[in-house]
């Protein structure tokens, strides 16, 4: 349900003049498929949700199309060779497109009120009221009927339905700029939400990378610092083990000095 009531294209036919130009220009149902095409959806699903024929989905959806209000991706089955088409409504330039039209038709009334102003025309009182004649036929005429010569009168143009059409126009298409100013607040409003959104969710992400950077600069120091102590702690032990494995040098023993010999006798001279 609220996913109906944010979607853009509920919200704008949800507007009694977005809706009377949708019905005068696409038909009865045309709203109804409207509300009924929330995503994505093919013409067959659409008919089926709208309890609508597809032929009268397509003719709808068609018109749309060409109006640039809708739009739609072929998609071939490679089995059966048929074609779908998923279509996607998107009224987001209909104010636009209202906006040009009640534009184009106060113009055409002005145009027009204007010309039953400035232009003369005459007419036969008896001949017939309907058959107008502009101002220089009149007067080669001599403002003589042609067909029963009777005097020509001028014709007196009653602007006065121009004149309330031309209001009524006006007034509805004041609302419609009401409409159009209100639309494009809201507009700027989620424009400027969703840029503070992607703000914060950028400055979110740096702060994450930074914090996450700093976390694996630590780690790897503490790694660092791990290891270092891990090598100390082998290096000492070794070096125990070492120290206590090496052979203690033995004190070269004291060698016995050599016996005296006793030294031979002199000879005596008498011998």
């Amino acid at each position: 349900m609220a996913e109906r009531q944010t979607n853009p294209n509920v919200q704008a036919v949800s507007n009694k003049i977005v809706q009377n130009y949708l019905i005068s220009n696409f038909g009865e149902e045309s709203v109804r498929i409207i509300r009924a095409a929330t995503e994505n959806m093919t013409d067959d699903a659409l008919a089926v949700k709208c309890k609508l024929k597809v032929s009268e989905i397509r003719m709808v959806l068609n018109k749309m199309h060409n109006m640039r209000l809708a739009e739609y991706t072929r998609i071939k089955d490679k089995d059966t060779g048929w074609y779908s088409y998923i279509w996607k409504v998107n009224l987001g330039g209909i104010y636009e497109v209202l906006n040009q039209s009640m534009q184009g038709e106060i113009n055409q009334l002005n145009n027009q009120l204007e010309e039953n102003t400035t232009v003369l025309s005459y007419i036969c009182s008896k001949c017939s009221k309907s058959n107008v004649i502009d101002f220089e036929i009149a007067s080669k005429l001599a403002f003589r009927c042609p067909n029963c010569k009777r005097r020509l009168y001028e014709k007196r143009n009653s602007n006065d339905e121009i004149v309330t059409k031309l209001g009524e126009l006006k007034t509805r298409h004041s609302t419609l700029q009401d409409h159009i100013r209100k639309h494009e607040g809201m507009r700027r409003i989620e424009a400027a939400k969703r840029l503070e959104e992607m703000r914060v969710a950028k400055e979110a992400a740096i702060k994450r990378a930074a914090e996450e950077a700093e976390a694996l600069k630590i780690a790897k120091v503490a790694k660092r610092q791990a290891a270092a102590k891990a090598r100390a702690v082998v290096r000492k032990a070794l070096k125990a083990k070492l120290a206590k494995a090496k052979p203690m040098k033995a004190k070269p023993a004291k060698t016995a000095k050599p016996a005296k010999t006793a030294k031979p006798a002199k000879k005596s001279k008498r011998s």
